[in-house]
């Protein structure tokens, strides 16, 4: 069962806002007017609390500065005027259900200063701030956790109604109210969650629970394994693309450290096109690795069994098993990166990394086609050998004395700095 504004009130609410936003010149009380037929027509128009906070704030700030004279002047902010020409474009279309259906399932947050966290059903994730998000209120944070969870674990679902759970008292009041004019900041967290909503034809609805109760989101929000979360200098990674780009996916990242806006995290991230690389089949897509460096023999084996093709950055440890498979899979000379104190940061509080004074890392462009390595190694010169001596056929015991030549398949690979 729903509710409408009656066909007159609704004209009579279009055509005062038409009016309004034609004013090259207005009053506080002709805007405090326009924003009371406004707010007491939300009863029947759905979504209509998202489109008057920005007219509400240009009155408060007004009536601050002319020190409470309704009479004076005031002036529309761009978001303003496009509240009001939401209201003109769907004033006589709207309408309001009168009681919403029950939840469909629950989605559970919660913030720290430190991350994020949301739980739904058996899914779990979460995940750190960035230095930029460590800087807002507490309140605003737990607001910006709902918008993650949900991102990152309801983002197939459509026409559903969640109730979201948060033992954060503003974030709840802000998500029914849709959001308020005490904090804008707070405000346009709401707006952002209810519009993703809005898209996916999603009802929201918010309730409050005990700290106490809320165990595994607040262990989400706040332990985290920080050791593979490193970022690659900008300026290194964008003379890598210059090189070799450009790359369709980043096959190991997260919401703060991805390099190309197309990326797998290892479990469910709010912007992630995918989770866990190793899941997935990677020969359709040009990638970029940089995956943690226990997974570097995974990564080899998983290139060369889906024939895939991309760059893969390694450290350069030539007495590691996986470093013989590494050269095999080559298809273009290994590229050594500048040894930089700031090579690999965390992202959330820019910590160097404690290996940085003894890691090389190598940028190695890579295939598991067996003709494409094949194609590389025949433009390759030729080991030489003393005469009578067999041909070097191996490579780790091969490499010369200043360590940037190898050899495979008794061919000479060198290496070159970025």
């Amino acid at each position: 069962m729903t509710i409408r504004l009656p066909p007159t009130k609704a004209a009579h609410v279009r055509t005062t806002c038409q009016n309004l936003l034609l004013k090259t010149e207005m009053t506080i009380r002709e805007t405090a007017q326009v924003i009371g037929l406004i707010v007491s027509s939300l009863p029947a128009v759905q979504f209509g609390e998202l489109y008057y906070r920005n007219l509400e704030k240009n009155k408060v700030l007004a009536l601050q500065a002319s020190k409470g004279n309704y009479d004076a002047p005031l002036y529309l902010s761009k978001d303003a005027k496009a509240d009001l020409s939401w209201w003109i474009r769907n004033v006589d279309s709207s309408f309001k259900k009168i009681v919403q259906p029950n939840p469909d399932m629950t989605l559970t947050t919660d913030a720290s200063t430190k991350g994020w966290g949301a739980v739904y059903g058996e899914q779990k994730t979460g995940g750190l701030w960035s230095l930029e998000e460590q800087g807002f209120h507490i309140n605003y944070l737990e607001l910006k956790a709902v918008l993650l969870g949900l991102k990152s674990l309801c983002n197939n679902l459509r026409q559903r109604h969640i109730r979201v759970q948060s033992d954060n008292t503003t974030a709840v009041a802000y998500i029914n109210a849709m959001g308020g004019i005490r904090s804008a900041d707070c405000n346009n967290m709401a707006r952002q969650i209810w519009l993703w909503c809005i898209e996916r034809e999603i009802w929201l609805s918010a309730c409050h629970i005990p700290g106490s109760i809320n165990v595994e989101a607040d262990s989400e929000s706040r332990v985290f394994n920080t050791s593979t979360e490193w970022s690659l200098h900008q300026d290194v990674f964008d003379r890598i693309n210059e090189m070799w780009g450009p790359f369709d996916i980043d096959l190991f990242a997260s919401r703060l450290n991805f390099k190309i806006p197309t990326y797998v995290s290892w479990k469910p991230d709010p912007h992630a096109k995918h989770v866990n690389a190793l899941f997935m089949q990677w020969e359709e897509h040009y990638f970029y690795a940089f995956p943690p460096f226990s997974l570097i023999a995974t990564c080899l084996r998983k290139i060369e069994q889906d024939q895939a093709t991309g760059v893969i950055l390694v450290p350069f440890w030539q007495t590691q098993p996986w470093f013989t498979m590494l050269l095999h899979l080559l298809i273009d000379n290994p590229v050594f990166l500048p040894r930089l104190d700031y090579l690999l940061t965390q992202p959330h509080n820019n910590t160097l990394h404690p290996l940085r004074k003894q890691l090389k890392l190598m940028a190695c462009k890579v295939s598991g086609k067996a003709s494409s390595s094949a194609t590389y190694q025949r433009r390759l010169q030729q080991s030489s050998c003393s005469h009578g001596q067999m041909g070097r056929r191996n490579n780790i015991n091969c490499t010369s004395s200043s360590g940037l030549t190898f050899v495979v398949n008794d061919r000479l690979i060198p290496t070159i700095h970025l």
